[in-house]
Parts: C-alpha cells; structure tokens; sequence
C-alpha cells in the first residue's frame, strides 16, 4: 500500500510496509546475478532512506528520485510534499541546470547503456517516467502547440471525441455515453477565470504528454 494510505488493519502487517521490504529480491538483482547490466532511471518510490535505494536492490547504475513526486524542473517538492531526494549509484546529486524529468531520465539511461555497449553483455534499462505525474510542468515549446486547443470546454471535447471514435467505428453507433459527472459543472456555468484555468491546465498536461513520448521514442530510436 501506499504511504499515508494504510488502514488500521494494515498497519505493521507484512506486505504492508510501504517500502520495498527485504524478503524479496527484485528482478534486477536476479538479472545481475546473472551477468546482466542493470539500470534504472526516474521514479523510484519504494522507500526514501538510502537503504532501499536502488543501488541496494540490484541496480549498477540508477539515477533515481527517490520520492514519489516532485518538481520536473528543479529540486523541489510538488505540491507540499517532502523536500526530494536524488541519488545517482547511490551518492546524493545536485540536478543539472537543463533538468527536465522526462529528458534528463532518457538521457541517462542512453548514457549508461552505451556506456558498456562494447562488451556485448545484455542488460536491464527500467524507465521509470515521472511524468505525468502533477504539478502538471512541461517545456514552453511543448505547451505553446496546445494554444486554445481546449476552449471550448469538456463537454464539447468529449462530445467531438465519441462522434469520432463511432465514425472509426471504435465504439457502436448506438452506444450512449455516460452522464456527465456530477463533480464536473456545466462547463457553461464556470465562471470565465475558472474555463481559463482548465483549459490553460489541459494544454500544459498535453505538453507534458507529448515531451514524454518524444523522450519514450528518443529511447526506442537509440535501442534499435
């Protein structure tokens, strides 16, 4: 379960620590076992003190956030949460001033795969994106194509969706969506700031979406 999250009845039961505890070995620590290079980057979210580190659990090369959430840009916490902690290979690390998530993570993994691509041994490369997780940041090149692409409101994307996916023939041409949700007002009855807002948020989760493909697809390119 997640930190925070437990309830009464899970509270100090095994396989409810929050943590990656140490009854279990980790694929990466049977692939290394095993003549495999391991590596990670990104996310790793399974215990914040250095001893659940991913250097300790089987990883040769891992720059790892530590937390489960943080700012994508600098080292700071998101939302309120807890200061970050960044460790490469285990050693705590100051982030590069270019530092974006999705990017710096692709670049590491690239770097760390073509670092021992000469000796022909097979590896381990877990990417483990942040994004898009909140707050909801991306890079302004990104942001700026999604200009007015959601003025319109929810209701309108949603309605020019279905349509659509029926004439895709994706869903059947009967089918009648679900009501709205009743934590969603009518977008019409929002007052102008608020649409503004929302639809601002949607071209900067849009941006984010499209940065963590490109970087995905950065990743595959180098593979092949």
């Amino acid at each position: 379960t997640m930190a925070g999250d437990e309830t009464p009845q899970q509270r100090g039961r095994p396989g409810y620590e929050t943590k990656l505890n140490f009854h279990v070995v980790t694929v990466a620590d049977v692939l290394r076992a095993a003549g495999y290079h391991t590596y990670m980057a990104g996310k790793w979210d399974m215990g914040v003190p250095d001893a659940y580190s991913p250097d300790k659990r089987g990883f040769e090369q891992s720059y790892a956030l530590l937390n489960g959430s943080a700012d994508h840009f600098e080292l700071a916490a998101a939302m309120g949460g807890a200061q970050p902690s960044y460790r490469e290979s285990g050693r705590p690390i100051e982030l590069p001033r270019d530092f974006y998530s999705s990017r710096t993570y692709t670049d590491k993994l690239i770097e760390y795969i073509e670092r021992n691509r000469a000796d022909g041994r097979p590896f381990l490369a877990y990417a483990a994106y942040t994004a898009p997780h909140y707050p909801l940041q991306a890079p302004d090149e990104y942001i700026a194509r999604y200009k007015g692409r959601y003025d319109a409101g929810y209701e309108a994307i949603r309605s020019a969706r279905i349509a659509r996916q029926r004439a895709l023939g994706l869903i059947a041409a009967g089918l009648q969506p679900a009501p709205q949700h009743p934590l969603f007002p009518a977008w019409s009855s929002l007052p102008p700031e608020l649409r503004l807002l929302e639809a601002r948020r949607m071209e900067v989760y849009a941006g984010m979406i499209e940065a963590l493909d490109f970087n995905i697809g950065r990743l595959l390119s180098y593979l092949e």
